[in-house]
């Protein structure tokens, strides 16, 4: 990766990313991190509180009344919904009534005879989209919707 730093007299700072896939783990990465908010998830632990950076979120499962966030570290409850790890994370795709996958982590998708789709991700878990979210992430990956 190339870095440039230009000193001009501006009245704010200006910072312009040229890549050519923008939605590239270490381009999302570098994206959250410029983010003024700093979006962590919060978690809580044994230990106490706990934030989680959204990109290591492998997915999210609502089981027995509660939403569960998977990360390669460790399993963590969260009071948030499935619908607000959807709408507030842009790299989150419902994939199933009840679970979301973050489709930066999925490396592999085999189409099934049912219609679903079995996806490997990136520690090697298999999860299943439904038939129903089949063909949304299929335009969504072939980029016609977010």
């Amino acid at each position: 990766m190339k870095l440039h730093v230009i000193q001009e007299e501006i009245s704010e700072p200006e910072l312009t990313l040229r890549c050519r896939d923008p939605k590239a783990p270490e381009i999302e990465r570098l994206l959250q991190l410029l983010r003024p908010d700093g979006q962590r998830l919060p978690v809580q632990t044994e230990e106490g509180r706990l934030l989680l950076d959204p990109l290591e979120l492998l997915y999210g499962e609502y089981v027995g009344r509660s939403v569960f966030l998977y990360t390669k570290e460790g399993v963590f409850p969260t009071k948030l919904s499935l619908a607000q790890l959807e709408t507030e994370l842009e790299h989150m795709f419902r994939c199933s009534k009840s679970m979301v996958v973050n489709l930066m982590h999925i490396r592999h998708l085999q189409s099934e005879l049912s219609g679903r789709i079995l996806a490997t991700l990136s520690n090697e878990e298999r999860i299943v989209i439904s038939r129903h979210f089949a063909a949304a992430l299929r335009k969504r990956l072939a980029g016609t919707q977010k």
